[in-house]
């Protein structure tokens, strides 16, 4: 899913503005997240997947045209760089950490971390609508 939608995703970006459109694509995927710990029918656990997908297709883009909008192009390299080590170095952490978490912190049981992780996309989605001006300032130039 999350490659098709990437298709639909410059149109998007056009016609509502990155910020909006990568704000409903993080709640969507903060209901796909929290309702795999929720959902037992595979139909079901098939529409979060779906709603995960939409999230991933943003989440690999909307940022970079950001920062693309933000610097020169003489520095967008450099920035971007940047951006990728805060986004690989938390998932390091997460990667090595979580299964001692759940070990040890949450008795052996995984899908706490499941509505965990929509709660903080939800946060994102909410965040990234402070960058709106982004989309105003792009439309103007």
């Amino acid at each position: 899913m999350a490659g098709l939608f990437a298709f639909l995703l410059p149109g998007l970006f056009g016609r509502f503005g990155v910020t909006r459109v990568h704000a409903v694509a993080l709640a969507a995927g903060a209901l796909g997240l929290t309702g795999v710990a929720l959902v037992a029918h595979p139909a079901g656990l098939v529409a979060c997947a779906v709603l995960i997908g939409i999230a991933y297709a943003s989440i690999l883009s909307a940022p970079f045209v950001l920062a693309g909008r933000a610097v020169s192009s003489a520095t967008a390299g450099m920035f971007i760089g940047v951006m990728n080590i805060f986004i690989v170095v938390p998932q390091l952490v997460a990667g090595l950490s979580m299964g001692w978490v759940i070990a040890h912190g949450l008795g052996g049981r995984a899908w706490p971390v499941l509505p965990l992780a929509g709660g903080l996309m939800a946060m994102g989605a909410v965040l990234s609508l402070c960058l709106s001006t982004m989309d105003e300032d792009a439309a103007s130039a």
